[in-house]
């Protein structure tokens, strides 16, 4: 499911790492949700749209690690439309790792 709107009245923990920049809010035990925010400083559509269909797809294949009841909202720093798919999956791990 998709985060759509910033959770009010939540606090985020935030991670900063060389790729992506990280609010993760935690909610719960409802379900996790991924929200992407890329703007048009970033780059052109086709570049952004690269870099969201990498952040997805790394978000997919470590849902697994991430526990229940958390809104993760990812913001790419411009590095990131060099990175691969393993470097974004690597640093979420990382993030991941760091909120227990």
């Amino acid at each position: 499911m998709p985060l759509r709107n910033r959770p009010k009245g939540l606090k985020p923990l935030k991670f900063v790492g060389e790729w992506i920049v990280a609010d993760i809010y935690v909610r719960g035990d409802q379900p996790s949700r991924l929200g992407i925010k890329v703007t048009k400083k970033f780059g052109n559509s086709p570049k952004r749209n690269r870099c969201k269909r990498l952040i997805r797809e790394a978000f997919r294949l470590s849902f697994s690690s991430f526990k229940t009841g958390f809104d993760v909202l990812l913001r790419p720093r411009s590095k990131a439309a060099e990175a691969k798919m393993s470097d974004i999956q690597n640093e979420l791990y990382f993030f991941i790792s760091n909120i227990s």
